[in-house]
């Protein structure tokens, strides 16, 4: 077969391809996929916001659960601060109470510790028959202030006893002048019965150093 005859067969053969489509279909076409596209990223974009708002939403819901157990609390504590709403007025009272008592101690002679050491100071042949405190009045009022010096009298002491010797009232007043917050122990009376009894009575200076405030 020669060559023209070949090309000739080859030409016969050929597939002639023709659109019959109408036209303008292709843009058609086009604009239908690009709204499918654009549906598909509208409803990706749904989704999207669906989920965070879900999400958003529960979010939202454990903040006022948290808020409303916060409230809760607040009201729980709130009526337990009203149960003790008495207690700073009680302290004051009660700070009032104890400067009054500081205040009125402050001038006191502490007389039962002082008697305690009476009798640990007296002989054990001597016996007191009376103790009687006396006190200065007014300068008791005075007696705390950082001034008064331990010299500063506030009161006095009287005793009266017996014992079979005049030397032991004088180591009874002696033992009695060593006592803190005594001073100038003098005997004011003293003589002999019949039955060789010595009665005596001294006296003793109460000074500042006797008050509460100084032990």
């Amino acid at each position: 077969m020669s060559f023209q005859t070949l090309e000739a067969v080859t030409a016969r053969t050929r597939v002639v391809r023709v659109n019959l489509l109408p036209t303008g279909f292709d843009d058609h076409r086009k604009d239908r996929n690009l709204r499918i596209g654009l549906g598909a990223v509208l409803l990706v974009v749904a989704g999207a916001v669906g989920g965070c708002y879900h999400i958003t939403l529960s979010q939202v819901a454990d903040a006022q659960t948290r808020l409303d157990a916060a409230q809760a609390r607040t009201v729980e504590l709130q009526r337990a601060q009203e149960a003790y709403s008495e207690v700073p007025r009680v302290l004051a009272q009660v700070k009032a109470a104890q400067q009054v008592r500081d205040q009125v101690s402050a001038t006191e002679v502490p007389y039962y510790a002082y008697l305690d050491r009476l009798a640990a100071a007296a002989p054990t042949d001597l016996t007191m028959s009376t103790v009687t405190f006396a006190a200065a009045g007014s300068k008791l009022a005075g007696a705390t202030d950082p001034s008064a010096t331990a010299t500063d009298s506030v009161g006095t002491l009287t005793v009266s006893g017996e014992t079979l010797s005049m030397d032991t009232v004088a180591a009874w007043v002696d033992n009695v002048s060593t006592i803190h917050g005594f001073s100038g122990a003098s005997v004011s009376d003293a003589h002999r019965d019949d039955r060789g009894v010595v009665t005596f009575t001294a006296t003793v200076t109460l000074t500042s150093d006797a008050l509460s405030a100084h032990q």
